[in-house]
């Protein structure tokens, strides 16, 4: 696609038994990143992955660890996932209307900043600080929806288009990176709509074949 397209693994959606050999074997296999779900139970349904955690299995790898929070006050998890070596951190959109505050709070404590966009979050809402970030995740579902019951929706793929076009309008340097039940097709729309990295949880790691072989399934479907 004459592009260099990233693949991240949306670990959540490892055997979390196995959480430590997962993240071995997707390391050795060439994963571009790994990408943790935070949730607090207040701002989406249910619990997620923690700090602590991430921090646990830091030492098995050297690609970047970012992080989708999904929390309702986004400041007080900053020094834990620095502590935990995050490297980068999607803030929620919809969180606060402090965004840029927010963002440049994930900044200071070390981090590189994101802003992630619920599929029914309009751009308008975090184009005052696309210049501030260094990425933004355009999510195919509802935020903590439960996985299995969607797929990647054609709305997020027509926003992934429309933000690529604006950041190029902008000349801004900003990665665009689409996740949420993303299927090989739709994770092909997304690159042809601008998308330059892909986080796919299901389709890599419930395949009924070692992570090292799906993950080259991948890169071979997506070219």
């Amino acid at each position: 696609m004459g592009r260099e397209i990233r693949i991240g693994s949306a670990i959540f959606n490892a055997d979390q038994g196995h959480l430590a050999d997962a993240v071995t074997q997707l390391d050795r296999a060439g994963i571009d990143l790994f990408h943790w779900d935070i949730f607090d139970g207040y701002f989406v349904p249910g619990l997620a992955q923690s700090p602590r955690l991430m921090r646990a299995v830091r030492h098995l790898t050297d690609k970047p660890f970012e992080v989708h929070l999904c929390v309702m006050d986004v400041k007080r998890f900053l020094p834990q996932l620095a502590e935990g070596q995050a490297d980068l951190v999607f803030v929620p959109a919809e969180t606060s209307d402090l965004l840029y505050e927010c963002v440049e709070t994930v900044r200071q404590c070390g981090m590189s900043p994101g802003v992630s966009l619920s599929v029914g979050t309009p751009l308008s809402k975090i184009e005052p600080v696309l210049p501030f970030v260094d990425s933004v995740l355009v999510l195919g579902r509802f935020n903590g929806e439960a996985v299995g019951k969607t797929f990647y929706l054609p709305q997020a793929i027509e926003k992934v288009g429309v933000l690529s076009q604006m950041l190029q309008r902008k000349g801004l340097a900003v990665s665009v990176e689409a996740a949420g039940s993303l299927s090989v097709e739709t994770a092909r729309q997304a690159i042809e709509a601008g998308a330059d990295t892909v986080v796919f949880g299901g389709t890599l790691h419930r395949a009924q074949v070692a992570l090292d072989q799906r993950l080259a399934e991948l890169r071979a479907a997506l070219g």
